[in-house]
């Protein structure tokens, strides 16, 4: 009798163990089915297109333009100051956050003839995200010699205190083998060309294509709204546009200001990143980068697998993207609450973002972070 109790208390501890631990499975897959990790978009924000707006023959030194600039002989000083100035304030005044690339022509006085030029230039460097590429320091075409090439990299950083150039535009869109050479040994990591024609995020970032030319000769509206559309669906859309703001592509100023107006309120319609070279350099080297790994049903690591090639301090934030059932009502970061961001905007910031059931969380790894969920 005595053993037949036993055995019947031995079977009645077995199936409650087996309850309990069948109930503890199926809670933590309950719970882990309400955060999917979904993967980490091609562009920051999940954009749609990465545009970046190349400006080229930005000049520092307005003695150096009168005096063999050899863009267009016998053009004044004063008609190319007057279209780079009048860019610079229609721009930071009337769309702040459209960042561009300019390319930098310096001259061997620069900084010394014309010091209101380069504060300005450090003003949209440092206050509105501007990149400062060179353009080299005679506009010189190839094979150029050491000073043409490095001469305008010491030049910008010289002037833009704490600055260091990672773009070089070569004028005429050429580099020679040997020039390439020298760039990359002297931290260079993006060249861009003048060659047509791309839509699509960078391959080479030593030869990087533009996709689009603006000028007053060039039906250029109706080129960029097909690109644009063409660029949504390859999932990793980047349209480089590009012009002078001389008179080398525009009539006058005013025509100029009026042709970027129309390109910006098209560009800003769509679902598209404006950026600058190096920062999508960046967030393509960090994109393909990144892993995570699951903590628990709720908590999740980030982290690079490789090293990047920038430093630390250049690391942006990269968005993760996850599908989740139920109201997410905060997402921590190392223990730090997330700012939740009505909107990514163009520059890359910490935080989260939810549309339907996507949560997009933009972060800087490595770090540990935690998302709650009202069931």
């Amino acid at each position: 009798m005595l053993r037949k109790a036993i055995i019947i208390a031995v079977l009645i501890v077995a199936i409650l163990t087996i309850v309990y631990f069948s109930f503890e499975r199926a809670e933590a897959e309950s719970q882990s089915s309400y955060i999917t990790f979904k993967g980490v978009p091609k562009l920051y924000g999940n954009y749609d297109t990465a545009v970046i707006i190349r400006l080229d023959d930005f000049v520092a030194d307005p003695y150096y333009i009168s005096h063999g600039f050899p863009v267009i002989p016998g053009k004044s000083t004063k008609a190319y100051q007057e279209y780079e100035l009048d860019l610079i304030n229609y721009l930071i005044n009337n769309h702040p956050e459209a960042r561009l690339v300019f390319g930098i022509v310096t001259s061997d006085n620069s900084g010394e003839n014309n010091t209101y030029i380069w504060n300005l230039y450090r003003e949209v460097v440092e206050e509105y995200g501007w990149e400062a590429a060179s353009h080299t320091r005679y506009h010189q075409p190839p094979p150029r010699n050491i000073t043409d090439i490095l001469g305008s990299l010491k030049d910008i950083e010289d002037n833009i205190s704490g600055y260091t150039v990672h773009t070089y535009i070569p004028p005429y869109g050429k580099v020679t083998k040997n020039e390439l050479s020298i760039l990359r040994e002297n931290g260079i990591k993006i060249v861009m060309s003048d060659k047509p024609y791309e839509i699509t995020l960078p391959k080479n970032w030593y030869d990087v294509h533009i996709s689009l030319k603006m000028s007053d000769r060039l039906p250029w509206i109706d080129i960029l709204r097909l690109e644009l559309s063409l660029a949504k669906y390859t999932k990793n859309g980047c349209i480089i546009i590009y012009t002078h703001p001389t008179s080398f592509d525009w009539k006058d100023p005013e025509q100029m200001i009026k042709a970027f107006n129309e390109m910006l309120n098209i560009v800003e319609k769509g679902n598209n990143w404006i950026t600058t070279p190096y920062e999508l350099y960046r967030y393509s080297e960090e994109q393909s980068s990144v892993s995570i790994k699951a903590i628990n049903s709720t908590s999740f690591y980030v982290y690079f697998d490789r090293k990047l090639n920038f430093s630390s301090q250049d690391i942006l934030p990269v968005t993760l993207v996850f599908q989740v059932s139920g109201k997410v009502t905060d997402v921590t970061a190392n223990g730090i609450q997330l700012q939740k961001l009505n909107s990514f905007g163009y520059v890359p910031k910490e935080g989260y973002l939810i549309r339907g059931n996507l949560l997009y969380i933009n972060i800087v790894p490595p770090k540990s972070i935690n998302i709650v969920i009202d069931k």
